[in-house]
């Protein structure tokens, strides 16, 4: 598969344990896209639930931006995995149904392909508020672009502060 190839290509600078995901990931992004694209289908008042490949090769190039030189640990990598999956698919999602199944979904996707849920996810059928997973590579405010570092962004009163000076 040419995807798996390409992400074990970019993850060879990586350490071992963030480098053996690669498979992985590619299996578990594959299954979100087949999950996602066969129960959220389009209706009227959900016409923008069209799911193609395109949207499974984001979640693969969202990866891509990690910087090998601080991104070190698995769970780092595996969070970076299930934010760029919540920015390609649940973003798109309009409500709190729709929204909690695909919490859920990647938490069963996850623990199967990772051995891990990635996430603590409350019990409840329906996730109200759901924990806040963020990466970005605009904290360093005025950096060139080669020097911005793609990254967890774990200080959420910082990063609203930098957004408001922007």
């Amino acid at each position: 598969m040419l995807v798996l190839a390409i992400l074990k290509g970019f993850l060879f600078d990586f350490s071992n344990e963030v480098r053996d995901l690669g498979e992985n990931m590619v299996s578990a992004a594959v299954e979100v896209y087949d999950r996602i694209a066969t129960d959220l289908l389009p209706t009227p008042a959900k016409s923008h639930y069209v799911f193609n490949l395109r949207d499974l090769s984001k979640c693969i190039q969202g990866v891509t931006q990690a910087d090998s030189g601080t991104l070190r640990e698995e769970s780092a990598m595996l969070k970076l995995f299930y934010h760029e999956c919540l920015r390609v698919f649940h973003d798109r999602l309009i409500n709190v149904e729709d929204k909690s199944y695909f919490y859920f979904l990647m938490k069963e996707v996850c623990t199967r392909n990772f051995g891990t849920s990635v996430l603590n996810l409350p019990d409840e059928p329906i996730i109200r508020n759901p924990p806040i997973l963020l990466f970005g590579d605009f904290m360093q405010f005025g950096a060139d672009r080669e020097n911005r570092l793609y990254e967890e962004l774990k200080n959420i009163d910082k990063v609203k502060s930098l957004l408001q000076v922007i």
